[in-house]
This record gives structure tokens, sequence and C-alpha cells, in this order.
């Protein structure tokens, strides 16, 4: 299985943040955004400097399916004893993205057809009460934010090169409406669901047309809102939620 050639990183802790889920411009770095739920602190401790460095690297693919996660290279990496990165790799295994078993080191989890079913019938339960709850409570600031999530996602849907860029930016936007379903609950369950589902969603890009059919989903679910069709909104949603699936599961498949 192929990844995406993956540019070098800034250190997590000299990245500017975005402040808030309601700008729709992208985080410069996504896994902060989903570790803190939003609204990142305006520094990292060095714990948490960790957590983002090696979140991202999961994600991306640096650190494969199965590989251990070498403590002693952060150690030295981060310039700090082993205390803060076994602290930050439990944070990580709390998300979804690490795992470990007794006297042997943490891991990268392996990725299958078997884990994005449960991953996605999970999600897709709890976004389902989400979804409703922020119809329920939808407003003109609600359909503003929309919109503007709508504008960053027009501006990239037609480059191949940022694909993950719109699927992340899609995402943020699924986030939202969770955290202004009000369900303290859900809000924190689906940030850490993101963090493991965009793993899955590296595996194979959204084609150009893939992209503009999510899109074109995405301004019916809106005119939806807006409408006050509660049906058709969570049916549409539902939707795009398949059609992710779909192209997911092909990739996983075709990697095998």
């Amino acid at each position: 299985m192929r990844l995406p050639p993956i540019t070098p990183e800034l250190p997590a802790a000299s990245r500017p943040f975005s402040r808030s889920i309601r700008s729709p411009r992208a985080p410069a770095s996504y896994a902060a955004f989903r570790l803190f739920y939003g609204e990142e602190p305006p520094t990292l401790s060095i714990k948490d400097q960790v957590a983002v460095t090696v979140a991202e690297r999961i994600i991306e693919g640096r650190f494969a399916a199965g590989e251990r996660i070498p403590e002693q290279v952060l150690s030295d990496e981060f310039n700090v004893s082993k205390a803060p990165v076994s602290e930050a790799l439990m944070l990580l295994e709390y998300v979804g993205l690490v795992e470990s078993a007794a006297r042997r080191s943490a891991y990268v989890p392996r990725l299958s057809p078997q884990d994005f079913d449960e991953l996605t019938e999970y999600r897709s339960a709890i976004a389902r009460i989400s979804l409703g709850r922020f119809f329920d409570g939808y407003g003109p600031a609600d359909h503003q934010v929309l919109r503007a999530y709508q504008a960053e996602m027009e501006a990239v849907a037609g480059d191949d090169a940022r694909w993950f860029e719109f699927v992340e930016t899609f995402d943020r936007g699924v986030l939202y409406t969770a955290v202004q379903g009000g369900n303290h609950h859900i809000t924190r369950a689906l940030f850490a669901l993101s963090l493991q589902v965009l793993r899955y969603y590296r595996l194979g890009s959204l084609t150009l047309k893939q992209r503009r059919a999510v899109l074109a989903l995405w301004k019916q679910a809106t005119a939806a809102l807006d409408a006050r069709d509660k049906q058709k909104f969570v049916a549409i949603c539902e939707e795009i939620q398949g059609l992710r699936y779909v192209e997911t599961v092909a990739a996983l498949k075709a990697g095998a």
C-alpha cells in the first residue's frame, strides 16, 4: 500500500493555532485541533507537543500500522525524559491512535475493514443524535459558519494535490455540528473518532468527481436546514457518510 508523499513537518511547538472550530480556516495542526476539541490552548506542554507530533505521524503513515512507537527516540528528539513521552502515548491510547500491552512498548493499531466498519457504525450512531440536536438549535450564525466551511471546500475541491485538505475541512464542519449540538459527551467522542477515521481517509483520495458530489450534498444539507426539513437533512448527511465509506473500503481492499 502506497501513501501520498509527506512533506517535512514543522515542529508542533512552533505552529500557530486556529483558535476556534467556528473558523473554517484550516488549522496548522489538525491533530491538535481534535485532541483539544477545537479549542487549542495558546501553548502546549511537552507532553502535548509529543502527543500532537506522534498523532500526525500516525495519521500520515510516518509510523506505520503495527509499528512500535520508539519512546527513547522521541525522548531524544524532544530532549526530555521518557515520562512526558509515556504520558503523551497514554493520551493517544485514550483517543484510539495507540495501543499497548503489558510489558511491551506502545504500537500503532492495524487498519482493517472490520475496524473501519465498527468505527463507522459507532460514529454514525452518535452523529445521528448530534445532527438532530444541531438541527433543533440551528440559527443564522450557524448558517454563516456552514457557508464559510463550504467556501473553504470550494477553494480546494478542484485541486487533486489538496484532496486531504478537502476531507479534513469537511470533517471539521461535521465536528462543528457536534459542538453546536450541545451534548458534551457526544462531542468528545466524535473528536476522538475523527482522529481514528482520518487514518482511514488517508488511504485513498476522493476523486474530483467525488469531491464535487460531496460538496453538492453539503449544499443540499444546508438548504434542508434552512427549509427546516429535518428528515431530509439527516438523510443527506447519511448519504455523504455512505460515499466516504464506499471509497475508503475500496482503498482498504486495494491495499490488502
